[in-house]
């Protein structure tokens, strides 16, 4: 009897050139749905860390204000003397967000971008990431030098400011802060004067007393607008400055350091009189005689945010609140006066 022996071949199925293109394609679409989620997931992430960052401030305000008795000043100035330059509200709270180190290690009756005040100003460690929003940067951010020389404000750059509101026209009314324009300034953060250099002891100093309207209806520090080409870069508010002066078009410079020449003061202040900007680009190119406010020359606006649609104020109470950049001005005018009696109701 013959035996018959079959073989059974197995075949591996493979896949065909088209299958293979089919599934790249299905894998590409997944990661073009996908990647919007996680792009806006990070964004939610860095957003809430700015927020975080504003509330470290609101804590560090109130903090000097239960030790010294007075808010922390806007910047300080010599009685009778020069009194631009000199050191901004971002240097007075370091002590006050734990950053004792560095407030240590700066000369306060010295100008603030002189000889060692500079050095320190330029290493590393004077950019202090409380003071840095992550949706525009992060690490150690120092301002550019540009030419002519003049203009520069170097240090390291931030991206919080305090709220200002001038009731007069000051250059282009950006709410510029100089100590002898106190009796305009309707801001809660002022300037403080002194005397014999005691910088520690001022003579005129603004407090909670005079916040009539409420702190939680009350504007103290907000993020600044910084156009996406300008990172780094100062100093001045339009391309006019860059045409008559040599100075860039920007308002990054060195936060320890106030001076009112070439709108370094811009650094640090920012004026609830102008529009939140819509975006990193919005006002590119503009200049001070671009537009009009009630008779007053302005320029491009001075608060705005990387966050789509939205941009951080932090409160007297402490608190912080998100406001679109469609926000009307007069309410951003109502929140930013300390005692113009207007109630603003918010949500």
């Amino acid at each position: 009897m013959k035996t018959f022996t079959t073989t059974r071949q197995s075949t591996h199925g493979a896949f065909t050139l088209v299958e293979l293109l089919v599934v790249i394609a299905i894998i590409g679409i997944l990661i073009a749905l996908l990647l919007p989620a996680v792009q806006a997931a990070r964004e939610s992430a860095r957003r809430a860390q700015c927020l975080n960052h504003l509330k470290q401030l609101g804590i560090g305000i109130h903090n000097f204000e239960s030790a010294r008795g007075y808010l922390p000043p806007a910047h300080t100035a010599q009685v009778g003397g020069p009194g631009n330059a000199r050191f901004s509200i971002f240097y007075y709270l370091l002590p006050y967000i734990e950053e004792q180190a560095l407030f240590d290690l700066f000369d306060p009756q010295r100008e603030p971008d002189r000889t060692r005040n500079l050095s320190i100003a330029l290493s590393p460690e004077a950019s202090v990431p409380t003071y840095l929003c992550p949706s525009r940067r992060s690490g150690a951010n120092q301002s550019e030098k540009t030419p002519p020389g003049t203009c520069n404000s170097l240090g390291p750059t931030g991206d919080y400011s305090i709220v200002s509101y001038v009731t007069d026209k000051l250059h282009t009314d950006w709410g510029t802060i100089l100590y002898d324009t106190l009796h305009l300034q309707r801001q809660a953060i002022k300037p403080a004067l002194v005397e014999n250099n005691d910088y520690a002891n001022p003579i005129l100093r603004a407090g909670f007393r005079q916040i009539e309207d409420g702190l939680s209806k009350t504007f103290f520090m907000c993020e600044k607008h910084i156009h996406e080409g300008a990172l780094n870069r100062c100093c001045g508010p339009g391309v006019v400055d860059m045409v008559q002066t040599g100075c860039e078009v920007g308002r990054d410079g060195n936060i320890f350091y106030f001076h009112a020449y070439y709108y370094r003061e811009y650094n640090m202040n920012s004026s609830v009189r102008f529009r939140i900007a819509a975006g990193p680009w919005d006002g590119e190119g503009e200049t001070n005689e671009t537009h009009t406010h009630d008779g007053l020359t302005i320029g491009a606006p001075t608060i705005g945010s990387w966050h789509p649609g939205i941009a951080h104020f932090l409160m007297g109470d402490g608190s912080v609140r998100g406001f679109n950049f469609t926000t009307p001005v007069s309410i951003l005018e109502a929140l930013g006066q300390i005692a113009d009696g207007q109630v603003i109701d918010l949500p």
